[in-house]
């Protein structure tokens, strides 16, 4: 009953976030997307989600923004000349631990007993979160041939309709 008790804790914090909207990155908003001019052509941009955004969206998220700033900067294609994705990792604990005032120490048992009965104390859960950068280098016009460009027109077309705002 006690892990049914903690995912079911878990599940609550969960919903209390919603994925991470695609959004720019301000004071009030720490997840979202970034971007940076490097050179004329060349521009850095990212991406980074909250805990509830998958790994593909922050991906998606991460080209549809590319191809906004290509399009911004009055070019037409782009290429990506270097690209990551970097998981953060941070743990959240479930259970009263031993500065709870519930927690009673009975012998070597990983279970506890209490005034309110007997509860695994402490539970670390994985909590992933996902980050994407890129760099670009934007054409206008047609991208050299043989290069593996992306239409920034198509690019937005394509993937419009999977951005949350």
């Amino acid at each position: 009953m006690r892990p049914l008790a903690a995912l079911f804790g878990i599940a609550a914090l969960a919903a209390c976030t919603a994925p991470t909207p695609y959004q720019p990155i301000t004071a009030d908003h720490r997840n979202g997307f970034a971007d940076a001019q490097i050179s004329s052509d060349r521009y850095r941009v990212a991406f980074n989600g909250n805990s509830q955004t998958s790994r593909e969206t922050v991906d998606l998220y991460l080209l549809y923004r590319a191809a906004e700033v290509t399009l911004a900067n009055g070019a037409d294609s782009f290429v990506i000349t270097n690209r990551d994705t970097a998981t953060r990792t941070s743990y959240v604990s479930t259970g009263a631990g031993a500065g709870h005032p519930r927690f009673r120490p009975s012998g070597g048992s990983r279970l506890r007993s209490g005034a309110f009965g007997t509860f695994d104390p402490v539970q670390s859960i994985p909590v992933r979160q996902y980050e994407a950068f890129a760099e670009i280098r934007t054409f206008v016009g047609a991208a050299p041939e043989g290069s593996d460009a992306y239409d920034a027109r198509d690019v937005i077309a394509s993937l419009e309709s999977k951005i949350s705002e």
